[in-house]
């Protein structure tokens, strides 16, 4: 089981995220996009292929496949956005040993207008950031390619660290697909959890903690949004110099800014001006953005 914690300070809480976009009309979903899971080979295809159906499962796909240094686990499970009375069917029907080895965790911010989500799209692209506290790579900043797996994963997916097994979490953000569970456009945020070690340090051990997981921990956890100080930009831009006013410092580190598309790229290109970047903490700052971010344009 998770343990119950506390949202920093220095992050908006999943709470108040999720009011405020209600408030304007949106709608949050959360579910599993993907969980992958190892198998003992004592368990019969024929049995669990009659989970897949579209009522518990998106999809589910059996394959052949070795983990490492487990003999006896020779075939994975692919579930594509399960349901709990799939995980619930699924945990009765498996024999023997499993492992989890991969979770991917959706939130879905839906709205019927495609122009609104563009909006928030484009507002969390300029406040959304991903910061490794340990590596030589604080920050990423990286624009999905296609696939043969997924061939429309162009360029409006988002990723804040590189697609490699070196890095056992990773956020994405897109907006360019409908909703999974409502058709309809949204924002889809993806939090992605590589191998039963950090699965387990997130207190993921067997389906029933899949089942019963807090997910507003995790998201009070990686939910960090953060304004550019301008003036402080500017200030760090020119250390040293004294003289300058603050309305030249302000200007200058809004002409740095505006070469990037937010605050994780501008961080990608210069960590060592993260001081001028301001968390979004508190209703009136996050509101007081969407607002600005969802005003109609005049023409």
């Amino acid at each position: 089981m998770t343990k119950t914690t506390i949202t920093p300070k220095n992050k908006i809480s999943l709470n108040l995220f999720q009011d405020c976009l209600e408030k304007m009309g949106f709608k949050v979903k959360f579910y599993y996009d993907l969980v992958e899971i190892y198998i003992d080979s004592a368990n019969k295809k024929n049995r669990l292929n009659k989970l897949n159906t579209s009522d518990l499962i998106g999809r589910q796909e059996i394959l052949q496949r070795t983990l490492p240094h487990h003999d006896t686990m020779n075939f994975i499970i692919d579930a594509h956005q399960p349901k709990y009375t799939y995980l619930e069917q699924l945990k009765n029907e498996l024999n023997g040993d499993y492992v989890i080895t991969y979770v991917e965790f959706a939130m879905d911010i839906i709205y019927k207008d495609k122009k609104k989500t563009d909006c928030l799209r484009n507002l969390l692209d300029e406040l959304l950031v991903f910061q490794r506290k340990k590596g030589d790579e604080p920050f990423y900043h990286g624009i999905g390619n296609p696939s043969k797996e997924n061939p429309t994963e162009v360029e409006n997916t988002h990723y804040f660290a590189q697609r490699s097994n070196t890095y056992k979490d990773n956020l994405v953000m897109y907006s360019d697909r409908l909703s999974k569970k409502t058709n309809t456009p949204c924002v889809h945020l993806e939090l992605r959890f590589f191998g039963s070690t950090i699965l387990k340090k997130l207190g993921i051990y067997s389906l029933q903690d899949l089942i019963h997981f807090k997910r507003k921990n995790l998201w009070d956890h990686y939910l960090d949004l953060r304004d550019v100080n301008y003036t402080e930009l500017g200030a760090l831009l020119n250390k040293g110099k004294k003289s300058l006013s603050d309305s030249t410092l302000r200007r200058q580190g809004k002409q740095l800014y505006e070469n990037f598309s937010g605050t994780q790229e501008l961080m990608v290109n210069y960590p060592e001006y993260a001081d001028a970047l301001m968390p979004i903490n508190d209703r009136r700052m996050f509101e007081s953005r969407l607002k600005a971010a969802l005003k109609p344009t005049r023409h």
